[in-house]
């Protein structure tokens, strides 16, 4: 039997509910009663009726989708903060529309031109590497559909939430240097990119505060197999650092926790333990750090905060808020069991 339902209205007018009500619920607004949300979802199933969210918003002048534009995922940390700003977008009632680019300023421009052309809600662009007059963020801006910038590469007129990621690198070599080191090894710290360049701005800053020379203390490994910094990547640096000449330099800080799990399983499996003879940091405090043998001390980015105060950045009446507001969190440094004083004799 066909149903007769094909629109908010006729399923209103069945129930004998407004409908304003039946958009609510539909909608997953938490105003509506429980009991009459699960009545009307449920008619809504069994007359096979789901609501055309596009069509409808795009005659509105704005969908109820809110887009979220990512680059390739490549470190554990990024897949946590997408897991929480999807289900938190969920949560107020919108749906999330993701898309993932490759990494280019074009295919960025590409996603959000979709976003506005779809007349999203609100726009949510992780780790953007567009200037504020690109063709992506002018046609957003032109339709007056919000933005909220979640760690870019790049000042923005928008809304900012961002990670201190130089004063991190500060803390890292602070902790080190209270444990009695003076000079580490920097696993997979590159000399290309922003959040490389606030890095290395922090080793540098860092270095200056605590009487070390940048050029002298901070010994830099990358790896010869990739330039993205995961588990084997960690371990081939691992290896170099074993067969390094000279007296073996007793600290590592590792650019992310892949890296630093990589290389210690390689250290051990040489012989060396952590942190009787190395000691080692990592970065971004991934669920694994605390599981391992010994617990990998790290820094905690605290993602779950920042994409918390991103997703209250998203206005729900649809239009930005008058100041753009830029939060910046400071990693805190999360002390486990993978660092201690140098040997003794170094």
């Amino acid at each position: 039997m066909k149903s007769h339902v094909h629109s908010t209205t006729q399923l209103a007018d069945l129930l004998g509910l407004s409908r304003c009500t039946i958009s609510r619920a539909l909608n997953g607004n938490a105003t509506v009663n429980p009991k009459t949300m699960s009545r009307i979802k449920e008619a809504a199933l069994q007359h096979g009726f789901s609501p055309n969210i596009l069509g409808r918003g795009l005659r509105a002048g704005k969908t109820n989708l809110v887009g979220i534009c990512l680059p390739p995922v490549v470190e554990y940390a990024l897949v946590t903060k997408i897991s929480r700003l999807h289900l938190a977008i969920k949560e107020r009632g919108f749906h999330p529309i993701m898309q993932m680019t490759d990494g280019s300023e074009n295919e960025e421009n590409i996603a959000l031109e979709s976003f506005s052309s779809m007349r999203c809600a609100g726009v949510f662009v992780i780790a953007s590497q567009l200037e504020a007059t690109a063709s992506g963020m002018r046609s957003l801006s032109a339709k007056e559909i919000p933005i909220v910038m979640i760690d870019p590469t790049h000042a923005t007129e928008h809304h900012v939430v961002t990670t201190d990621r130089a004063g991190g690198m500060c803390l890292a070599l602070e902790h080190f240097h209270q444990l009695g080191h003076r000079s580490i090894v920097a696993m997979g710290f590159q000399d290309k990119g922003a959040y490389n360049s606030q890095r290395l701005q922090g080793l540098r800053k860092g270095c200056e505060a605590l009487g070390w020379s940048f050029e002298r203390d901070i010994h830099f490994l990358q790896s010869s197999l990739s330039d993205i910094n995961d588990f084997a990547t960690g371990a081939d640096m691992a290896k170099t650092y074993i067969s390094m000449p000279g007296k073996r330099i007793p600290a590592i800080l590792a650019v992310n926790d892949n890296v630093a799990l990589g290389a210690m399983d390689t250290l051990k499996a040489s012989g060396l333990q952590i942190p009787e003879d190395v000691s080692i940091i990592g970065n971004n405090n991934s669920t694994f750090t605390a599981y391992i043998q010994p617990g990998l001390t790290t820094l905690d980015s605290q993602a779950a905060e920042l994409i918390d105060h991103a997703i209250a950045l998203l206005p729900t009446t649809g239009c930005q808020t008058p100041t753009p507001q830029h939060i910046v969190f400071h990693p805190q440094l999360i002390v486990r069991k993978s660092v201690a004083a140098p040997p003794t004799g170094l």
